[in-house]
């Protein structure tokens, strides 16, 4: 081989490379390089493993420099993983990467929102509606009925990027499905701190409704 790194490519880190070694030391084979100096001597070994290292240190740093940007362009309100159903990865006047509408699917969730801040119908109620109406995942099957609650909690439809446990929220660069408002009432009826009409109250209002025309 002409170096330890080219040895080791396939090889993850250190450890691994040690592994290798051992077993083909167990074979009576030995590495030996025209470039470093391989051998048995402890300063020998001392730099095979070294040199056997960098390759995960290249690859750590360039995770490191990766998780850096994706920090860096959220902070800055772009989304830079997978669109949310409603929306498309797709890029802007400046070519920076953010979410586009769909415009088939966008205005339907718009409406699940509408519907469900009224307080007049439960999640599954709204859910079989949209599913009537068109609502479909990118596989083409109806929203279940998690992910369906899942989408009434996602902030990114009212234009809200962050990643919770990398402590970032900001205000994405991109249409917003929702308004804050309208978000904000969605999150108020899921936790139950806005009034609703539960099934039994609704048919009863409608049977008074009707005694009065009578």
């Amino acid at each position: 081989v002409t170096g330890v790194q080219t040895c080791a490519l396939p090889i993850c880190n250190g450890a691994d490379h040690d592994t290798l070694r051992a077993g083909l030391l167990a074979l009576r084979i030995k590495l030996r390089c025209v470039q470093t100096p391989l051998g048995e001597s402890p300063s020998e070994k001392a730099m095979e493993r070294i040199l056997s290292a960098l390759p995960q240190l290249e690859n750590e740093l360039r995770a490191e420099n990766c998780l850096a940007g994706m920090k860096t362009r959220l902070e800055g309100g772009r989304w830079v993983f997978k669109a949310p159903l409603g929306y498309t990865n797709g890029r802007d006047d400046s070519n920076n990467k953010t979410l586009v509408l769909d415009q088939k699917r966008a205005p339907l969730i718009k409406d699940a929102f509408d519907l469900y801040s009224t307080g007049l119908y439960t999640k599954e109620q709204v859910r079989r509606r949209m599913t009537i109406e068109g609502l479909r995942t990118l596989m083409g099957k109806p929203l279940g009925a998690e992910a369906f609650g899942r989408m009434l909690r996602n902030p990114r439809y009212a234009g809200i990027v962050g990643v919770e446990h990398w402590n970032i929220t900001a205000q994405g660069k991109f249409t917003p499905i929702v308004t804050t408002a309208l978000f904000e009432r969605v999150q108020e009826v899921l936790a139950g701190r806005r009034q609703t009409v539960t099934p039994h109250k609704r048919n009863q209002i409608g049977r008074a409704s009707c005694r009065e025309r009578v």
